[in-house]
């Protein structure tokens, strides 16, 4: 039991490290796209609501990316108390 549970814990962190590694590479994608759509709109050539749209899809990969990262962290908590956990932290992935 106290195996599977340690195993489980392992594979959920993993999964959450790949989550937070795709999510970098959309992070990025959609920064350049709305600094390209916020560009458009003060040169003049789209208007405002292009701009926002566009930072609202960014924002709303920022806001994933934190919440992948605070699962992951609660991952590794769930990782140390199953393996006994007594263990000081003194770093954070």
């Amino acid at each position: 039991m106290a195996f599977q549970e340690v195993e489980n814990n392992l594979f959920t962190y993993l999964q959450q490290q790949t989550k937070i590694s795709t999510l970098e590479l959309e992070y990025r994608d959609f920064e350049e796209t709305y600094l390209l759509a916020l560009g458009r709109f003060q040169s003049g050539l789209s208007p405002v609501s292009e701009a926002l749209l566009q930072e609202w899809y960014y924002l709303g990969v920022e806001y994933e990316w934190i919440e992948a990262n605070q699962v992951l962290s609660e991952g590794l908590i769930a990782i140390y108390k199953s393996l006994g956990g007594d263990w000081e932290c003194t770093s954070t992935p």
